[in-house]
């Protein structure tokens, strides 16, 4: 097919919103876990592990590819503390990780939208 064109509409394009579109900072939640509600630092590393590289998968792969709902995913890291820790509290810290946008990110995603 010398000469012909190859241009391929795409019908539907999937990216990571993790580390991809957005940043995340896992620093601030890791540190009051481990500080204030005693959470091992290895829990948390396999807590959050998502490589995909272990014979079982860690709650957070179980999250990303829909297996456990997030109050399933909430309760493995309230359960990881040695110290009480509200529900609330994880669910917070949490969502603390989710950092800014990556602007070079979203003008990648609105040319490939057009």
């Amino acid at each position: 097919m010398q000469g012909t064109s190859t241009k391929v509409k795409a019908r539907l394009i999937l990216f990571d919103v993790g580390g991809v579109i957005i940043d995340l900072d896992f620093h601030d939640a890791r540190s009051t876990l481990e500080s204030e509600f005693l959470m091992d630092p290895g829990t948390f590393s396999e807590l959050t592990r998502s490589g995909y590289t272990g014979k079982v998968l860690s709650v957070t792969e179980k999250a990303m590819i829909g297996a456990i709902g997030a109050d399933e995913y909430l309760l493995a890291f309230q359960n990881g503390c040695k110290h009480p820790v509200p529900l609330e509290t994880v669910q917070r810290l949490r969502e603390s990780m989710l950092g800014p946008e990556r602007p070079e990110m979203l003008a990648l995603l609105d040319e490939l939208r057009r």
